[in-house]
């Protein structure tokens, strides 16, 4: 029977212990994180190290052991300017002890008079950073400080008012008596002022995960704002003279283990001061229309835009990844990753980056000097059963700073959209000005019985070409043919859009062409002339226009395109009693060529350069003259030429 008992016993030994070889599965995995290098240091004493990992390194604030005293606190290189706006990100684990997990930890901000070395040993409750637990002893606080605690553990006395079945996060100011109470006969006892409480969703901090922690520092309201997991953000007002009595302070977390403990790490996305940057992500339908809060629809191409941005720091943002995991509705594209370059030209990269619809993408370093990089890629929505909300997010990891874009929610409605396809769909038209042009293609939609057909030229008004189409047989193809006259369209080229409306709203992809308008040569100006008034002379003479005559042509037909200059005379030189002179043309070599109403004579002949519009001028003794004898009558002379200008080869 001895036997048997002892035998009992050491199963149920070995049975208890068992579970306790499992634990911290996820200590060694968060998230995400950054490298530290130079930013923090570990005062004497304390039990509290970083640890490298690949790609980044974790603050381990207290290890998993009892009776553990932790801090942790920036070098005087990164301190905290509360003189500027801050952001502050990163992962806070706790261990896996559930209930059983102590003590806990504390982000401080503090101007102690040790500064980096402050250093608390003591109770756990205390988180190495508050005051004594025992009613009427002060002074073992770090002075001068502000912190939010994330209590582990319940004490009856210094947590008194707390529900016990919970652990809590916290605020208050250490070096204060105010926030403490003393109090209890004969025998007091002190506890905490726990400001703005809150309790974790599962219970326990405990909870072998990584929890987001943010801090923003708003510096011309002096109010810090904190956001833990999901819970409600809190904001607190801090009077930074009052509290710090300077406005560079230093940063890190405490922490404590007792009899009772628990692992308690950190690893950070954002640190104060030392990189600010951002990645933005917009999302664009085929007209460069952002879709975020917008309807689309199965079948819709988009494209999505992410940017990251150097704002300031005292470093460089170091070797930075754009990662960015699509959402199950959508599937990439093939093709269509591309950088846009500096002068807003886009390169197209390698679909390497993209690996079951997730994006990673190295951009280097971004500097003052080299401060932005963008990315586009496109996207087709996919099927869905029922009208889905979906939000995209995206992340900019460097080495020394990660951040995320805000959420960009976007509906995607269960209608399928209309697909149209044009019969010479990107070709480049070429149609004379005069001429109608058809725009032929073909639609169809699946879940709808009827569309309307628009085109669009270039940017003007979108015009509803064809309005409520019947759509037959669901998904079989139909025809369309649409006239656009171009009469009243400029020389040059013109993008055509077409797109499809269904009767649920559901706009269809856009398809597009470009009509070439031939251009025209023509006159655009001609000059009156005017010979002035003169005496009979004694001998021949040659009588050139009081202002030097100039013609202006243009010649819309495309570079290198020929044209020819003639005159003729229309109606002859006469005065009033019917007498006549005679109209010369003097040319470049001086050559006089008399004018008459049979023949034309040939003036100049050019070539359109770049500059569509061309001037003919003369000089002083060229050109179109009078030639008036000492047998000519006065009077008033007036008279008409017509001005020929060919398109020739």
């Amino acid at each position: 029977m001895k036997k048997k008992i002892s035998f009992v016993f050491l199963v149920c030994l070995l049975f208890c212990l068992a579970p306790h070889q499992a634990f911290a599965n996820n200590a060694d995995s968060p998230p995400t994180g950054i490298k530290l290098e130079d930013i923090f240091q570990v005062p004497a004493g304390a039990n509290s190290s970083v640890i490298p990992q690949e790609g980044l390194d974790v603050v381990e604030i207290t290890p998993d052991s009892k009776n553990q005293a932790g801090a942790i606190w920036n070098t005087p290189n990164n301190m905290m300017d509360l003189t500027k706006d801050f952001e502050a990100s990163m992962y806070m684990y706790f261990g896996d002890k559930g209930s059983k997990a102590a003590d806990g930890m504390a982000f401080v901000m503090q101007a102690d008079k040790n500064g980096n070395e402050a250093f608390r040993t003591g109770e756990g409750a205390r988180l190495g950073v508050w005051d004594s637990t025992k009613a009427g002893e002060w002074g073992l606080a770090i002075m001068n400080s502000f912190a939010v605690e994330f209590d582990t553990y319940f004490n009856s006395d210094f947590d008194e008012g707390l529900n016990k079945n919970y652990n809590h996060i916290a605020w208050n100011f250490p070096g204060k008596k105010e926030a403490y109470v003393d109090s209890g006969f004969p025998f007091k006892s002190r506890s905490l002022v726990h400001r703005d409480i809150r309790y974790p969703a599962n219970s326990y901090l405990s909870d072998d995960q990584w929890h987001p922690f943010e801090v923003k520092w708003n510096a011309a309201t002096q109010t810090l704002t904190y956001k833990f997991d999901a819970l409600n953000p809190v904001s607190v007002p801090i009077d930074v003279q009052s509290v710090f009595g300077t406005t560079e302070v230093y940063w890190g977390f405490t922490g404590s283990t007792g009899g009772s403990f628990a692992n308690n790490r950190v690893v950070f996305e954002k640190v104060p001061g030392l990189v600010e940057g951002e990645i933005t992500e917009e999302i664009m339908d085929q007209e460069g229309k952002s879709v975020k809060n917008r309807d689309t629809y199965s079948g819709d191409i988009l494209t999505h835009e992410l940017k990251a941005t150097y704002l300031s720091g005292k470093v460089d943002w170091k070797k930075i990844v754009l990662n960015k995991r699509l959402n199950e509705h959508v599937n990439f594209i093939p093709g269509t990753l591309r950088q846009v370059n500096e002068d807003g030209e886009e390169t197209f990269l390698s679909d390497v980056y993209f690996k079951d619809n997730e994006l990673k993408y190295p951009i280097g370093t971004l500097s003052e000097k080299n401060a932005e990089k963008t990315i586009r890629f496109d996207v087709e929505i996919k099927d869905v059963e029922q009208n889905t909300t979906v939000t995209e997010t995206s992340v900019a990891k460097g080495e020394n700073h990660t951040t995320h874009t805000e959420g960009f929610p976007y509906n995607i409605k269960k209608n399928a959209a209309p697909k149209i396809k044009l019969t010479q769909s990107g070709e480049i038209i070429s149609v004379k000005q005069e001429e109608s042009f058809q725009l032929k293609g073909t639609w169809s939609d699946r879940d709808s019985q009827s569309a309307s057909i628009y085109y669009q030229i270039d940017d003007n008004e979108p015009v509803l070409a064809l309005s409520e189409q019947a759509n037959p047989v669901l998904g079989e193809e139909n025809n369309f043919s649409i006239p656009i006259e171009t009469d009243l369209m400029d020389s040059g080229e013109h993008e055509i859009k077409v797109y499809a409306i269904d009767d649920d709203g559901a706009k269809s992809n856009i398809d597009k062409l470009t009509l070439r308008i031939l251009g025209i040569l023509k006159l655009t100006s001609l000059p009156e002339y005017n010979f002035g008034l003169y005496d009979i002379p004694s001998t021949n003479k040659l009588v050139f226009p009081v202002t030097p005559p100039k013609i202006e042509l243009s010649d819309t037909r495309g570079v290198g395109s020929q044209w020819h200059l003639k005159m003729r005379l229309e109606e002859p030189l006469k005065n009033e009693m019917g007498q006549s002179m005679s109209l010369i043309y003097v040319d470049s070599s001086n050559n006089k060529n008399y004018l008459n109403e049979e023949d034309a004579i040939s003036i100049q002949s050019g070539k359109t350069s770049e500059n569509p519009l061309q001037s003919i001028e003369w000089g002083s003794d060229k050109g179109l003259a009078v030639e008036v004898l000492p047998s000519s009558y006065v009077g008033e002379y007036s008279g008409k030429v017509e001005w020929i200008l060919e398109d020739t080869p």
